[in-house]
């Protein structure tokens, strides 16, 4: 989805040789790469396998993370930078998140930039 807040992020132009990504669902129990939430046993994940320079990584984010990434971004951020490429992006926007984005989140998403939006309040 495409709308006027997805956010463009920068990537140093260098993917991986080779790359495998797939929705599976947890037979045990993982962290997410983004958020650091733990993804229980019976939840879908994105699972990602990729070659970069060489070296094998592997990185799974939950649901709520994938939401985020859908709806706000052209193309994926790097891995473990989601939630600070969109506060950065969020902060430029003075905390305002069109609701069409933001009703298209998980419920977990919606927590979670609500959260934000609180914190950013209280500073």
């Amino acid at each position: 989805m495409d709308c006027s807040c997805s956010i463009k992020t920068d990537t140093d132009g260098d993917g991986p040789s080779l790359y495998s990504e797939k929705i599976v669902t947890a037979r045990k129990e993982h962290k997410c790469i983004e958020c650091n939430q733990v993804i229980l046993i019976g939840e879908k994940y994105e699972k990602v396998d990729g070659c970069w320079d060489g070296s094998w990584s592997h990185f799974k984010t939950c649901e709520d993370c994938l939401s985020m990434i859908e709806i706000f971004f052209y193309s994926r951020p790097c891995f473990g930078d989601l939630w600070e490429e969109f506060y950065n992006e969020f902060s430029y926007l003075n905390t305002v998140v069109p609701e069409d984005c933001f009703s298209a989140l998980t419920p977990g998403a919606r927590a979670k930039v609500c959260k934000m939006i609180e914190d950013n309040w209280e500073e």
